[in-house]
């Protein structure tokens, strides 16, 4: 329950935590979140590379795929 009385789900809860952590908003409705993320050698060196084959940086390739998962979980969810 939240103070209001209204139960919490997870999209508010996610709303308010998102609320506390972004750095920064920007433009297009994005904000900024430093996340640490641990990763085995081998597949910090494949992201790398693919990353430099696509001539971005890391994290910008990590904010691709992470949008990427979302968006394509949120339509197999409405879809079933």
């Amino acid at each position: 329950m939240t103070r209001r009385g209204a139960e919490a789900t997870p999209e508010t809860l996610a709303r308010a935590a998102v609320a506390r952590a972004a750095h920064a908003r920007l433009p297009g409705g994005r904000v900024r979140l430093d996340l640490d993320v641990t990763l085995t050698v081998p597949d910090a060196e494949r992201l790398t590379a693919l990353a430099i084959g696509r001539a971005m940086n890391l994290d910008a390739l990590v904010a691709e795929i992470l949008e990427r998962f979302v968006r394509e979980r949120a339509i197999r969810r409405r879809a079933s």
